[in-house]
């Protein structure tokens, strides 16, 4: 071993720098990434404001998302999951509708505004489609749009359990798709893969 080495394991504590910023509550952010329409830009913003409140230093948004993420695994709290280049593409409506919705421009109705959500895991490519119901046409629809716009179609396509696409989804066994989403052959590897390498 090196001097400084020998050093650094025999006086510990005169290398520990202590942060000048405020510790987050780690265990609080993670308890409120489980909740629908919580992100760590939200959370981020959030720490600053208690941090202003309380006269203490913030840390930036980049060093508070490293410091999450440091957190998760430190506590076995993630899985890294390796993705293959267009072999999967995620699919679901977004959480909440979008704003107030849309205005008619003759009768001033307002309608609202769901949004179709597919993302491949490897590239983190995603696709958007904002539509006025979660029917099954506009579902079938955004899949042939993302395909589209992606220029290929990936092996399989994941979905939750949704009722616009699935029948049954038991604990064991095979996941039933409705006639119309399983026809469109993009659900539960039904199609072969033709060139979605993001």
């Amino acid at each position: 071993m090196t001097d400084d080495e020998v050093y650094r394991l025999s006086c510990p504590d005169r290398h520990v720098h202590e942060s000048v910023f405020e510790e987050p509550d780690w265990e609080h952010v993670h308890g409120e990434m489980a909740k629908v329409g919580v992100n760590l830009r939200l959370l981020h913003d959030e720490y600053r404001a208690e941090c202003a409140r309380r006269h203490r230093v913030a840390m930036g948004y980049t060093k508070f998302c490293e410091g999450y993420g440091a957190w998760t695994v430190a506590n076995d709290l993630t899985k890294r999951i390796e993705h293959k280049a267009g072999q999967s593409c995620e699919v679901d409506w977004s959480g909440p509708t979008l704003g107030k919705g849309l205005a008619g421009p003759t009768t001033g109705e307002v309608s609202k505004i769901y949004l179709f959500v597919g993302v491949l895991p490897f590239s983190q490519n995603a696709y958007f489609e904002p539509t006025l119901d979660m029917g099954e046409r506009s579902w079938l629809r955004c899949h042939v749009h993302m395909c589209e716009f992606w220029g290929g179609v990936p092996e399989r396509t994941v979905c939750d359990n949704l009722k616009t696409g699935v029948v049954k989804h038991p604990r064991e066994g095979e996941i039933v798709l409705n006639d119309a989403y399983e026809a469109l052959g993009v659900s539960d590897g039904l199609n072969q893969p033709s060139g979605v390498g993001s």
